[in-house]
């Protein structure tokens, strides 16, 4: 298991992963940070924490979530989604709205924490762009895979009890952005 830590733009630490210097990744994104790491261990767990969560992480807990290869999870502790509550008036199927207190099968991923298996980036690096927002990367990441067999799943217990929430950036633009990307073109002028 490798676990990455970041400020919510650059990597700025990380565990199990001897032989990499963190200043090296400085101009990299966290997506292309995790996939340099996916190659050096393909075998192994990736795990991304903000920061500000190191502590709450549940790091024990994360070899009982990951009981096969073909999962992501991510959890994000603030009451605010990525990409705004608007995204429901597109999104109509049962992965738009996420209860917070249960493990819940969503492709809205969080940069807050959240593994996969090395594989899994390893087998779609060129499917999906290396986005340098880290949110817009994980939950396309979701998207364009959970039809093709990814399980995707909101986590409450990669943290432990008593977290505090990560701020969310989220804005216009990027839900504009995304629903172009990802569904038909006529539903960004709806």
């Amino acid at each position: 298991m490798v676990l990455i830590y970041h400020d919510g733009a650059n990597v700025v630490e990380w565990a199990n992963a001897d032989a990499f210097a963190v200043a090296k990744f400085k101009k990299d994104s966290i997506a292309e940070s995790l996939m340099v790491l996916a190659k050096e261990y393909p075998e192994e767990i990736l795990v991304w924490c903000h920061q500000s969560c190191k502590e709450q992480l549940d790091v024990p807990e994360i070899d009982n979530l990951m009981h096969h290869k073909k999962m992501m999870l991510s959890y994000n502790p603030s009451d605010d989604s990525f990409l705004d509550s608007r995204i429901g008036y597109i999104d109509t199927s049962l992965f738009a709205s996420i209860n917070k207190d249960v493990s819940f099968s969503t492709w809205q991923m969080s940069a807050a924490v959240g593994c996969i298996h090395s594989e899994v980036l390893l087998a779609l690096k060129k499917a999906i762009p290396f986005d340098a927002d880290f949110d817009y990367f994980l939950c396309s990441l979701a998207k364009l895979s959970m039809p093709k067999g990814l399980l995707c799943y909101s986590e409450p217990r990669l943290l432990k009890k008593g977290t505090k929430p990560v701020p969310v950036k989220t804005n216009s633009h990027t839900l504009f952005r995304f629903v172009k990307q990802h569904y038909k073109t006529h539903w960004v002028f709806l």
